[in-house]
């Protein structure tokens, strides 16, 4: 599959696909695809957002869960000095 590189995006294309791409859950990789697909005329791919393609090896946290796992790890953000002597 070949890579093609575009050079000097308006901003205003650019933020239109970067909001679409937020809209619809997508990398910009797979919006641009389904945009070109699209203006190209052929049969619009369906892409599943990203979340759902690891969600049943990974669940989903509550807010409590996510607060104690935050609250737990605080200390592992301190650096001991001495340790790297």
């Amino acid at each position: 599959m070949k890579s093609i590189t575009i050079h000097g995006l308006d901003d205003k294309v650019s933020s239109k696909i970067s909001d679409l791409a937020i809209e619809k859950g997508l990398s910009l990789n797979k919006t641009i695809k389904l945009l070109l697909s699209k203006a190209l005329g052929f049969k619009e791919q369906v892409y599943q957002k990203r979340i759902e393609d690891f969600e049943q090896f990974s669940g989903i946290w509550s807010k409590e869960e996510f607060s104690c796992f935050n609250k737990n790890i605080k200390g592992f953000a301190k650096i001991d000095k001495s340790d790297w002597k």
